[in-house]
């Protein structure tokens, strides 16, 4: 049955058995092309071992199947940031923020694609968003202060840099934060 594949996909991607999953997913959506579990699982391997043209048909599916589903869209926009669609991501990772707001790596994925396509002051502002929901994602510090630095605000790079250094004096990427 579809849920037996799926179940057996699961159960051997949970082990790292991913050729595994991959033939169990592959066969519960020869079951039923629209179950949006196997798509989505499925879509997640192949984009993360590097083939999201692979990924993209099986997401764009289970978009058409739960257009609001907040895993869909977000694991979408990463598929679209993977291929360069920037735009086509930047409006997966907004969809699935307003489904589940509290995401913090979709909202920073989402200041991550406004940067890729120049739309710093969006950028800023999801960023922003993102340092006060948590004040402990330290990469959107650094993403911040970089933005500011392309815009010529060395003041207020240098002031988030100097926090960000200050709150988390091991921070992993300290030595770009220092060089900037």
């Amino acid at each position: 049955s579809v849920q037996a594949s799926y179940t057996l996909g699961l159960a051997n991607e949970k082990l790292g058995n991913l050729d595994e999953a991959v033939r169990h997913y592959t066969r519960a959506i020869e079951q039923d092309g629209r179950y949006v579990p196997a798509l989505v699982n499925l879509g997640g391997i192949y984009d993360t071992r590097g083939f999201p043209d692979k990924a993209l048909p099986l997401l764009q599916t289970a978009l058409e199947v739960e257009p609001r589903s907040y895993e869909v869209n977000n694991n979408l926009g990463n598929v679209y940031v993977h291929k360069t669609m920037y735009a086509e991501a930047i409006a997966r990772f907004r969809t699935a923020l307003a489904v589940k707001p509290d995401s913090r790596q979709t909202r920073y994925n989402l200041g991550l694609a406004y940067i890729e396509t120049n739309q710093l002051a969006d950028a800023k502002q999801v960023l922003t968003e993102l340092i006060k929901i948590d004040s402990t994602y330290w990469d959107a510090y650094l993403k911040l202060a970089q933005i500011f630095i392309k815009e010529g605000n060395q003041q207020d790079a240098k002031t988030l840099l100097d926090t960000l250094l200050a709150k988390n004096p091991k921070y992993e990427n300290r030595e770009e934060a220092q060089r900037l």
